[in-house]
């Protein structure tokens, strides 16, 4: 099931049940209507080895504490905030979604798209950082 940009603006906007995994055109995670963070699940290595542009970098494993700066303080956070999770391979975006829904986030998802996906279909990655 491809998924087009629009579509996937709304479900970003409404999603809050369960964070869902959708099998997305790469280009879907471009997302940047200025409310949702697209955010790679990757390590800092991998994501600096290239990623897909405007994202920001958190990696799966210390997510739950390096959210904050972006959805607000623990104290006033907002519960709302759009993210839309990406990774490399493998099932961190999910893993990741389940811990920040844990949080109370309630507007998640984990993109079913691997960044290779992004790149087979011709879309750009930033350059390596090194």
């Amino acid at each position: 099931m491809r998924i087009q940009l629009r579509t996937l603006l709304v479900l970003l906007l409404t999603c809050t049940v369960p964070a869902p995994a959708f099998a997305t055109e790469p280009q879907s995670a471009a997302v940047t209507d200025g409310m949702s963070l697209i955010i790679d699940v990757r390590e800092p290595g991998d994501y600096a080895a290239g990623h897909i542009p405007g994202t920001i970098n958190i990696p799966r494993g210390v997510i739950e504490l390096h959210i904050w700066p972006f959805v607000g303080l623990p104290e006033y956070p907002d519960l709302a905030a759009g993210l839309y999770l990406y990774r490399g391979r493998g099932s961190r975006s999910a893993l990741a979604a389940r811990s920040l829904q844990q949080l109370g986030l309630i507007r998640i998802v984990a993109a079913d798209m691997r960044l290779a996906d992004w790149v087979a279909a011709g879309y750009p990655l930033t350059e390596p950082d090194f």
